[in-house]
């Protein structure tokens, strides 16, 4: 974040547009307007009801989230407030996370130190609680990430690290040119 806002405030380029995520899905196309502006791209709607339109293959982005909506929405902007809310253990984390950041880099940023914790005041924390573990589901994103969370624990000092290494090796040997 540093890097960013330090980024931001030195601004090398001239032609630069600073768009949060919170404006962009509240006002999209105004927001993509002033982006295709800024690129000297033309703005079509498509960019903004992007889910109306049939695309070849997938990419990275977001396995879960993005095949719920057909155009940007404002649902998930203070999901992290419910995923936090009743549970003191992750607001301390979080807390001192944002610890060692600069205020003016945060305000650069265009998020305030002191308003950063505001929407979890409009969360009632029991129900959070509730939401939290009724809301633990195996879908493929999650299943697939335990996984490598799993396999990758003491990958270097077992016998499918040894294996993988080896395998790297020839493979790293066949395809050099």
């Amino acid at each position: 974040m540093p890097a960013m806002a330090s980024f931001l405030r030195e601004a090398p380029v001239k032609r630069l547009y600073h768009v949060r995520y919170e404006d962009l899905v509240a006002n999209p196309e105004q927001e993509l307007r002033n982006i295709c502006s800024i690129a000297d791209l033309p703005y079509t709607d498509d960019l903004v009801n992007y889910g109306e339109k049939e695309v070849d293959g997938t990419g990275l982005g977001d396995p879960i989230g993005v095949q719920q909506h057909k155009r940007p929405t404002t649902a998930s902007v203070h999901k992290w407030a419910e995923n936090v809310a009743g549970n003191d253990e992750r607001v301390a984390m979080l807390q001192k996370m944002l610890e060692p950041l600069l205020s003016e880099d945060l305000e650069q940023l265009g998020y305030p130190r002191d308003a950063l914790f505001e929407p979890l005041d409009s969360v009632d924390p029991e129900k959070a609680k509730k939401a939290q573990s009724a809301a633990k589901k195996w879908d493929r994103h999650h299943l697939q990430r335990r996984t490598l969370l799993h396999l990758r624990r003491g990958i270097h000092g077992n016998v499918l690290g040894r294996t993988l290494s080896r395998v790297r090796f020839y493979c790293d040997v066949l395809l050099r040119e």
